[in-house]
């Protein structure tokens, strides 16, 4: 890796300045709005940002499924209860 781009709400050169420290070999950008001044970050973003839309997706269908069976299980045995 020879490049890192940051998009960062607070101060940019204390964050640049810390990471200078973990990372002393890399060329590091630190930068307001940097997903605007920078395509590789605003794709980047985007990327993010689908993927977070798939992973809630994903839960609430999980959540929605494990509702169905635990209603779908529950009115079956007090359905077969009543029934006996």
């Amino acid at each position: 890796m020879f490049q890192i781009y940051v998009d960062t709400v607070g101060d940019p050169g204390k964050y640049q300045e810390k990471l200078k420290g973990l990372f002393p070999d890399i060329d590091i950008t630190v930068a307001k709005k940097a997903d605007a001044d920078y395509q590789i970050v605003g794709a980047a973003s985007i990327c993010a940002k689908v993927q977070i839309q798939f992973l809630c997706f994903v839960f609430t269908l999980g959540v929605i499924i494990t509702v169905y069976k635990f209603v779908h299980i529950g009115l079956s045995k007090t359905f077969n209860v009543c029934q006996a």
